[in-house]
């Protein structure tokens, strides 16, 4: 707890909105990619289990950049009482992240 508490890390806000963008889609994307590429079926071409991990990947990144561009407006315009909807937006995009490595829908 202590080694974690002195490590000094860049925060959210000191980030580009283009590093944040290409962080939640690149991260996401990726993950979803070899996720993907490890659970697909035995009939499934690599190729074809990788483009579909890498847009699934993709969609969910986006909406889950779009709930922290929410906060980041609410922030600006010091309108805190409207934050829950940047919560679930944020839930929706990381549930069709989730969704997509055990093959289910993108919103199941």
């Amino acid at each position: 707890m202590i080694l974690t508490a002195t490590i000094v890390g860049k925060s959210q806000q000191t980030y580009t909105h283009g590093e944040m963008l290409g962080y939640n889609i690149g991260f996401n994307t990726l993950n979803e990619a070899t996720g993907y590429m490890i659970n697909k079926s035995k009939e499934e071409k690599l190729g074809k289990a990788f483009w579909k991990g890498f847009y699934k990947g993709a969609i969910g990144g986006c909406v889950v950049y779009g709930s922290k561009q929410m906060v980041y407006q609410f922030e600006q315009k010091e309108n805190y009482n409207m934050l829950w909807s940047a919560c679930i937006v944020d839930s929706v995009g990381n549930s069709m992240v989730q969704n997509a490595l055990p093959h289910y829908g993108m919103l199941d």
